[in-house]
């Protein structure tokens, strides 16, 4: 069950006159929200009874429509509020099946799935650089949509603690602020964290290059300098004369680098 604590009554013992309007938004809330509720959804986090169910509320798991958690949910509902039509709007929809979507609904829920792995497999094709920077950047879309994941669910429930200093309104206002700036957030963070994970092994190998002095070759300032031009034009020459081996005067500028 998404919503473990339905609270038949206000949870706390002596209710402060903010604790009766968060509860006031609650039973307002599930009222009008009944399939949310239920299904355990946004509303269940907006409208929690205390902060720490709002808190709780996005990281617990949520029910499908239609199932038996869900059916248990409504009736526990229409049991607090028998004369709340949207619930028994809600009950009666889940029984006849009108929660069956047409021809569009069904085609935009199939597209799901294609949206999300194209925007994980979008960046390999956007990376110009060689197959393994592809496949970072595709470990990086990842690790971006499991950021944003993380980071809307805590967002929304922080978001909604926040704001229900102001019941209703703000616990609204703060739980979708809060879900999309926390999965704004979590999306970059979850990008940078998993580049610096995937970049772990190259700096490895970098080390040990390094240590073992196998990137010599990658300093070339020594052959840059005018003295090393200079050789070049005068080992050049000397060999279009003949007057020296050409053996002799090949590799030289090597001397340059280890001095």
């Amino acid at each position: 069950m998404a919503y473990n604590n339905w609270f038949d009554k206000n949870p706390n013992p002596d209710p402060s006159f903010l604790q009766r309007r968060v509860w006031g938004a609650h039973t307002f809330g599930r009222q009008q929200f009944a399939k949310s509720f239920a299904r355990g959804g946004m509303a269940a986090t907006m409208f929690a009874p205390t902060r720490k169910e709002m808190l709780l509320s996005p990281w617990r798991m949520k029910n499908k429509e239609g199932s038996g958690a869900y059916m248990n949910n409504l009736r526990k509902l229409e049991s607090m509020h028998p004369k709340s039509k949207g619930i028994s709007k809600a009950i009666a929809g889940a029984q006849g099946g009108t929660r069956a979507t047409g021809a569009f609904g069904k085609v935009m829920k199939g597209l799901g799935p294609v949206g999300y792995a194209a925007g994980i497999v979008a960046p390999a094709f956007m990376e110009s650089g060689p197959a393994h920077e592809k496949a970072r950047a595709v470990t990086k879309g990842l690790g971006g949509w499991a950021g944003m994941a993380i980071g809307a669910k805590a967002g929304m429930g922080i978001g909604a603690a926040v704001g229900s200093f102001v019941p209703v309104v703000g616990s609204m206002i703060g739980a979708a602020v809060g879900a999309v700036a926390g999965g704004i957030g979590g999306m970059f963070a979850g990008e940078d964290f998993t580049d610096t994970l995937t970049r772990i092994p190259d700096r490895m190998v970098d080390r040990e290059r390094s240590r073992r002095g196998l990137d010599w070759g990658k300093h070339t300032a020594a052959f840059q300098t005018q003295r090393a031009h200079t050789m070049r034009q005068q080992s050049l020459a000397l060999m279009n004369r003949g007057a020296m081996s050409t053996r002799s005067l090949l590799g030289q500028e090597s001397m340059f680098v280890h001095r």
